[in-house]
């Protein structure tokens, strides 16, 4: 089925916003929709503009993408108005624990690539790589990145806690078991 330029995806996008939406299936259709309501729906209400600059297709020559991008939900977008390490903080403090993200990525700039947030569905991460985790990173050089807690860092003088390669449901638990015991010590009064 062949799709207009001007097909509703959400309240305030258009098939037209996306790269190369003319080779849109109904399958992408749906997985669109789906990331239009759960995510970048939410950040233009909270940040105004969204301009999505890859999809399942890079915009320059509609070059099919591979990865997570391959299961049409994944998107690399922009904000113009908006600083974007506040709207990749604000997203990880507000839409991660909805549970529709599998990874958010900050990529700054680079000499290969303009700056950019990365989001794909926990849908795609399990069909393309089998891995259903909610996951956060900041790219830190090529190719490497940096873990980011929903809250990030957390620092409570006299304490010092290194933890690496956790499952992040296992910061959640480390993170309540820490607060309660906060909590009792507050209340004790020591």
């Amino acid at each position: 089925m062949a799709y207009s330029s001007t097909t509703q995806l959400g309240p305030s996008f258009v098939l037209r916003e996306f790269p190369c939406w003319e080779k849109a299936t109904a399958a992408d259709m749906a997985a669109l929709k789906a990331t239009v309501a759960n995510v970048l729906q939410p950040v233009r209400n909270r940040w105004g503009a969204v301009v999505p600059t890859s999809w399942k297709w890079w915009r320059s020559g509609c070059v099919p993408r591979t990865g997570a991008h391959a299961g049409g939900g994944s998107v690399d977008f922009v904000v113009p108005g908006a600083n974007l390490r506040d709207v990749f903080n604000w997203g990880v403090a507000n839409l991660l624990p909805l549970g529709y993200v599998g990874r958010w990525i900050y990529e700054p700039r680079t000499a290969t690539q303009g700056e950019h947030i990365h989001m794909a569905p926990r849908a795609d991460m399990l069909s393309q790589f089998g891995d259903p985790q909610i996951m956060a990173y900041v790219e830190t050089g090529p190719g490497e990145y940096q873990a980011v807690g929903p809250q990030g860092p957390i620092e409570i003088p006299g304490l010092t806690v290194t933890v690496a390669a956790l499952p992040p449901w296992m910061s959640w638990v480390l993170l309540g078991l820490l607060g309660a015991e906060l909590a009792k010590r507050a209340k004790r009064g020591g």
